[in-house]
């Protein structure tokens, strides 16, 4: 179980998604308040980082390259998006 403290740390970080493709930067990590467990984070995505979208945190592990989720890149850019 990721503790919040240590989800700070993947701010900045690349996203990797499962196909091994770079899907963008961490910006946000978003907690869930009645566990204290980071449960969402948004990643900028898009050839000059200008899109925002939400990718669940349940799944990701954090190695060399950065931090991986269990969903392609695709998904996750056709997954909502902050406007």
């Amino acid at each position: 179980m990721t503790e919040m403290t240590e989800a700070y740390g993947w701010q900045g970080r690349t996203l990797i998604g499962s196909d091994g493709e770079k899907i963008g930067k961490v910006s946000e990590i978003y907690v869930d308040d009645g566990t204290g467990r980071p449960e969402w984070a948004t990643v900028h995505t898009g050839l000059f980082g200008t899109k925002s979208h939400f990718v669940p945190l349940a799944d990701a592990t954090l190695d060399q390259h950065g931090l991986a989720v269990p969903f392609d890149k695709s998904r996750v850019k056709d997954a909502p998006r902050v406007e």
